[in-house]
């Protein structure tokens, strides 16, 4: 079974005339430790794949399953659920709070996991050092990635211009996955 299952994804957004068909049967697996690149102009529609991979959005029609479950008959907290546990979020625009530290920005989905404070606070640190970047404010890239990894993601999602970047550091990464 895979990770991940697309059969025929549909999205569709506006109305009437002003209708658009942005994903047009749009099919995909996904099996646990692949490494996928999602590649296209702009305006073709990956943004809207991903948000839909990270159930963040909804498919207009076909099926999208995780482990065999249908996401389009999940509920709400369901849905909450898995983006909280099984995806790792990196956002274009970082998405850190800047009135965090390094150490609390990478910690911070382990908040919503209900991992106690020191374990928290002993991740945190422990991946930050990895990278190099215990003492390093500025390094969003890296400290976003390490944020996504702090709940020990299934599915990572990573933004078209954060990928060249990740993958020249792939190879360090992958030993996160696997821990």
């Amino acid at each position: 079974m895979s990770l991940i299952e697309c059969k025929n994804i549909n999205r569709f957004f506006g109305s009437g005339e002003n209708r658009v068909h942005v994903l047009k049967d749009v099919s995909l697996s996904i099996e646990k430790g692949d490494f996928v690149a999602i590649i296209g102009q702009s305006g073709s529609g990956k943004s809207t794949l991903m948000n839909i991979l990270g159930c963040l959005d909804t498919a207009t029609s076909g099926s999208y399953q995780i482990d065999g479950i249908e996401t389009s008959q999940m509920q709400p907290d369901e849905l909450a659920a898995l983006r909280r546990e099984r995806f790792g979020f990196i956002f274009q625009r970082y998405n850190l709070l800047s009135s965090l530290t390094a150490r609390d920005n990478v910690a911070l989905p382990a908040v919503y996991m209900g991992m106690d404070s020191k374990e928290r606070a002993e991740r945190a640190e422990k991946l930050l050092g990895d990278l190099g970047l215990q003492n390093k404010e500025r390094q969003q890239t890296q400290r976003t990635f390490r944020r996504s990894a702090t709940t020990r993601f299934d599915c990572p999602r990573v933004d078209e211009r954060r990928r060249n970047h990740l993958c020249r550091r792939a190879d360090r990464r992958i030993g996160y996955r696997q821990r």
